[in-house]
């Protein structure tokens, strides 16, 4: 290699490192400041019922291992596979294990099920006290699935006892909000709505920040590019 191609490859070399970290840090600066969103993977669940939480991910289900979806076996819907669904409207049952009060999950899916007054039957879901402070963002991604044709079942949150719907049918979504009240405790979880039978999943994770996906993408791109370049010119 002449002493000209060598200056030339060390100078686009450095050119590389630079750009590349120069790429790096624009990501980092342009990504909006996380202080006052709160980090939905590090949050602590105490779960209820057929319930999971690890990774950043929450699971749960409706199926109380009892059945429920002949003839699919209920391990297809249960998420633990060993925790049943827990009852709802009674002491001890799905609300009160979730922070809220007997009744808080029925008539709120505006659903046309009569049968049974459209409450709540079973379900599950994830519970913490978070720490937060007012104005602070809760957000997530959620999917919701469901086995269950004959009624409505549902997902919802409950913040300080304030029940919302998420779902009540296939669908999914990005859950934002921000708090009204430091250190709320939060409650997201499914429920059979109407009946036992047939068994509805709900999941829940954190959201990607897409800004900083996108720099960590053109870093990589920028330095396979350049990289094919260096090969080709040290071939020459």
């Amino acid at each position: 290699m002449s002493i000209y191609k060598f200056v030339r490859n060390s100078i686009v070399r450095a050119g590389i490192a630079s750009l590349v970290s120069m790429v790096g840090s624009f990501a980092i600066a342009v990504t909006p400041s996380k202080a006052a969103t709160i980090d939905f993977s590090s949050i602590t669940w105490t779960t209820v019922g057929d319930a999971t939480a690890s990774g950043g991910q929450v699971n749960m289900s409706t199926n109380a291992l009892n059945n429920e979806d002949l003839p699919l076996a209920d391990t297809v819907f249960s998420v633990t596979d060993t925790t049943p669904a827990v009852r709802a409207g009674i002491v001890g049952g799905l609300e009160e294990s979730l922070g809220l009060t007997i009744g808080n999950l029925d008539n709120i899916n505006n659903d046309p099920d009569t049968i049974f007054g459209r409450t709540a039957q079973e379900g599950s879901g994830v519970t913490s006290a978070i720490t937060a402070a007012v104005n602070d963002v809760l957000e997530f991604n959620w999917n919701f699935t469901s086995n269950d044709s004959n009624f409505n079942d549902f997902a919802f949150i409950a913040i300080n006892g304030d029940v919302n719907v998420l779902a009540t049918s296939p669908s999914s979504g990005t859950f934002r909000t921000t708090l009204a009240a430091a250190n709320p405790n939060i409650a997201i979880g499914v429920a059979d709505a109407g009946d036992f039978s047939n068994s509805s999943n709900f999941s829940a994770e954190p959201v990607p920040e897409p800004l900083t996906i996108f720099g960590s993408l053109a870093s990589l791109a920028f330095g396979a590019v350049i990289r094919k370049r260096l090969r080709q010119e040290s071939a020459e």
